[in-house]
Order: C-alpha cells, then structure tokens, then sequence
C-alpha cells in the first residue's frame, strides 16, 4: 500500500480494498480471526531499526454471496487474535480485503514496511500467511511563507538593558524524512526609511541580526551573526514529529550595544531573510523530490519616535569665598550635568527664569554667568557657549540621535569687581533647558 502524500498532510485515513485474496471456506457460524506475525511494521530497508505501530492499520473482511455483500468487523492490527467475520451463511471464494490506515498523529518516517498476517478460520484450514507493505513516500513540502518577525520599540528600555530587544518567528512544514535548516540574509545591509527627521541614513550590517533555533530545543543550534551565506541552524538533524508537520520557532536578537550605537535613528530597519530546508543524510532514508526549499521573510525593527531630558545633579552652586575669586573669577564645573536621549536630531537651548539672581531686594545679573562645555571632553556632541539671560539660547543644536548622551557643562562667571560691596548671601534664579526635538 502506498500511502499518498496527500493522505499524510491533511492527515486523512487512507483506504485500500482488494479483492481476491486468500480463499476461504466457512461453514454457518464459523468464525475468522487473524493476528500480524510481527510487534510492528519492521522496516524492509538491511540495516534500519525503523518501524511503524501496528495500530495505524486497520481490516475489514468482506465476501460477495448470495445474499449480496457480507460485511465483517473492521480491526485493528495487532499480535493478539481479533475475530473480522461471523459468517451467517456458507461461504467459499475469495474475500474483499478492505485496508485503512490512520496517519492522524502518527509520525510518519519514509521508506517501506512489512509485517504478516495469518487468519484462522474456526472450521476451515488456515489460508498462507498474507504480507502486507506499507509505504511512506519521501516528502518535504513547505506549508506557507514565514510571517514577517516585528521588533518594536517604543521605549528606552531596549537599549539600555541587558538583553536588547528579542522576537521570534514561528513556522512549520510537513517532511517525511530528517530535516536541517540554514539560514542566511538576502542582503548585506538592513534597508532603512523613516518620515522623522534624520541627519545621516544609518547603514547598518545584517550581522547587527542574532538568530537562533529555540524550537525544538533538542536540535538548537548555536547563535548566529546573519551574513548572506548560508548557516546551520540545527545542533542535529530534525526528527520527524507527530502528524508529520514539524513547528519551528527561530528567535532572533539585536543586542542594547548595537541598539545603542546603530539603530537609534527613529524609523524601520528592514532586513530580508531566507530559511532553507533540507533533508538530512540518512542512509536508510530515500531522498525527496525536491530534497531543499526556502522560505523567504524578513525581520523588521521600528524605533518610534521618542525624547527624554534630565539633570542628575539639580543645583548648581558658584561660591566667591576669597579676594581671589572677585579678581580671576568662579567656574564650576558639572560633568554629566544633563542627560538626553531622542531618537530623533536633537537641540537644547536654556534660559534663566528672570534677569537677575535675587537675594531678597538684592539682585545680580544673570549675564554674568557663562555656561559652556568642560575642556578636553570627548563625544560627539558640541556644546555652544552662552552668555545667560531670560532668553532660550541654543547650547546644543541638530546632534544626532543618542542615548544616555551626556552633556558635561561648566557655569563660568569672570572677574566679578561688580560684586565687590555686594551684599553677603545666596543669590538664587532657576535656569531652564529644553530639549526640542521635532
């Protein structure tokens, strides 16, 4: 019996009536058993310990008499006696051997299979023994596309955790023999676009992409940088599942340190990305036709449009305690005085609340204080120098998306001989900074 491809994917019995098989003569009231001669369908294939459970097939015996078809009892195979028939009348002549075999929830291995079965007639002479092979084809068959892996992120968080940000993608195909896969992109860079606003096109390298085979998890891999060559994703070959359908799941990653320093810019990062499966070698195993596919997807990263300010360290004092600081003058230098992330080109401008630092009825002006970057500070990101006044002034203007970036200012104010005769005491203003990021 050969089973149809068709059979084994939609999971369907498979039926085969045969006529004019062994004869048999039954008196009225005789009875006909039959057992198969072996535990399971044993492979036919010299040195394969492969078998099938004799349960997934299945007997009805019929005979054509007199009386019109004479219907038995269908069976299941098994090693134990299982009567088929009763006959009502006499018989003699061939039986109608009606075969089914149930492929639901079976795990399928493809090649050819036999046992015996022997029927007993309680008042007849037992027929021959009858062989009985079964036949799995050889199949591997995509069921459909992978859908498209979706990473979002919509907060901070991926890029300054631990893990980055992780998706995965599930598929499946139906295979009747061991299976590998490889994966590999389908071009060397992820494409890029976005409606923001955007200083440069990032171009980043499919290897930024993880990937590897969390399902199953007997047969992972090793995690993979994505390159346009193709890589194994399997520790070993993939078995053959129950139903004969085999559901993968590959997870794939982009670490916070590559989120942090490539793909930053807000937008969607669109990598194309190909499965192939193949049969495994298996001697025992006859190849398919086609014994490899692939599946194409792809892997898709959007970073939403987000921005945050903050300053760590609040409060800013300038202190003239000596004769020295009215003739040289005050800096206070504040590393890492204000943090910003944006996905987006970014400008900060600050502004004091008021023109003058007050102390009761006292007042200074606030020009008198100059904020600027701290020398020798290294980064990307250029600080402009700023007299203070009520008016929003830019002291960074269009850098380029960042994380965590931080700003390293100092509040200069120069030889103060103004101050002199100055009455003694905090003299207080609130400067705002003001992250813009269209």
């Amino acid at each position: 019996m050969n089973i149809p491809e068709a059979n084994i994917t939609s999971q369907s019995d498979y039926t085969s009536v045969v006529n004019g098989g062994p004869s048999l003569t039954l008196s009225i009231g005789a009875k006909v058993l039959f057992k198969a001669n072996t535990g399971t369908f044993a492979s036919t294939t010299a040195g394969s310990t492969a078998s099938l459970p004799l349960n997934l097939a299945f007997l009805k015996l019929d005979f054509n008499s007199l009386l019109g078809v004479s219907q038995g009892t269908e069976m299941a195979f098994s090693t134990l006696d299982a009567q088929v028939y009763s006959a009502l009348v006499a018989l003699n002549g061939s039986a109608i051997y009606n075969y089914r075999i149930s492929t639901a929830g079976k795990s399928l291995l493809a090649g050819s299979y036999r046992t015996t079965l022997t029927f007993t007639p309680t008042t007849a002479s037992s027929p021959a023994p009858l062989p009985i092979t079964i036949v799995i084809p050889s199949i591997l068959t995509q069921s459909v596309n992978p859908a498209i892996t979706t990473l979002n992120i919509n907060t901070f968080t991926p890029f300054t955790n631990t893990t980055g940000i992780t998706g995965t993608n599930s598929f499946n195909y139906y295979t009747t023999v061991p299976t590998n896969i490889n994966i590999k992109s389908t071009a060397a860079n992820f494409g890029f676009t976005t409606s923001y606003n955007s200083n440069v096109t990032p171009v980043n390298a499919s290897s930024f992409l993880n990937a590897q085979l969390s399902s199953p998890a007997m047969t992972s891999g090793p995690v993979l940088n994505l390159t346009q060559t193709d890589q194994l994703m399997t520790g070993s070959a993939i078995g053959i599942a129950a139903t004969n359908r085999r559901d993968l799941t590959a997870t794939f990653n982009i670490t916070a340190a590559d989120l942090k320093s490539k793909f930053v810019q807000a937008g969607v990062y669109n990598l194309p990305i190909s499965y192939k499966l193949t049969a495994a070698n298996d001697i025992y195993t006859p190849a398919p036709t086609p014994s490899e596919f692939t599946m194409p997807t792809s892997v898709q990263l959007t970073v939403e449009k987000m921005s945050n300010i903050s300053i760590p360290t609040p409060t800013v004092s300038i202190a003239f305690s000596a004769a020295a600081d009215y003739q040289l003058g005050v800096t206070k230098q504040m590393p890492g005085h204000i943090k910003v992330s944006s996905t987006v080109p970014w400008s900060v401008t600050v502004k004091a609340n008021s023109d003058f630092l007050t102390n009761g009825a006292n007042q200074i002006p606030v020009s008198m204080i100059h904020i600027e970057g701290i020398p020798g500070q290294n980064g990307t990101t250029t600080i402009l120098p700023i007299t203070l006044s009520s008016t929003a002034q830019p002291i960074v203007s269009t850098a380029n998306p960042s994380i965590d970036q931080l700003l390293n200012l100092q509040y200069r104010v120069p030889a103060a001989q103004s101050l002199v005769g100055k009455v003694n005491g905090k003299y207080a203003t609130t400067i705002t900074y003001t992250l813009v990021a269209p």
